[in-house]
């Protein structure tokens, strides 16, 4: 939903099924970034890149 240099908000369908820490891999150009989780709202999170 939102991306920066730093962190992005994503929408999930289940987000209590995400743990704390994970990799999130981008369609276009196979890029992957290690997030740290830093809230949830219902069916978004925002998260901060490590």
């Amino acid at each position: 939903m939102d991306l920066s240099e730093t962190g992005a908000k994503l929408f999930a369908v289940m987000t209590t099924d995400l743990p704390t820490k994970f990799e999130l891999a981008f369609v276009e150009g196979g890029a992957r970034r290690r997030c740290n989780v830093m809230w949830r709202r219902g069916k978004m999170l925002g998260v901060q890149f490590a």
